[in-house]
């Protein structure tokens, strides 16, 4: 059994468990440029907020288009260009 069949083949709550963990770590990482970025030093939140807003919609455009994607080319190529 090959490592990619074996990655798909996983069962629903481990990918899951896997998308949330991933989602936290890019959250986080984030929120702790903040901080580097100055954005402590003064109050723009819509800057902030936005930044995460496109975070979020990245990810999710992400998911789309892996969906198309995967099928196609497989997941070594679609992590690699990822």
């Amino acid at each position: 059994m090959s490592l990619e069949s074996h990655v798909l083949n996983a069962s629903q709550s481990r990918r899951a468990l896997s998308a949330f963990l991933l989602f936290g770590m890019l959250t986080s990482t984030l929120g702790a440029f903040l901080p580097a970025w100055g954005y402590h030093l003064d109050s723009n939140f819509i800057t902030v907020g936005n930044y995460f807003l496109v975070l979020n919609a990245g990810l999710l455009i992400a998911i789309r288009a892996s969906s198309v994607f995967l099928p196609r080319i497989g997941i070594g190529r679609l992590m690699v260009s990822g």
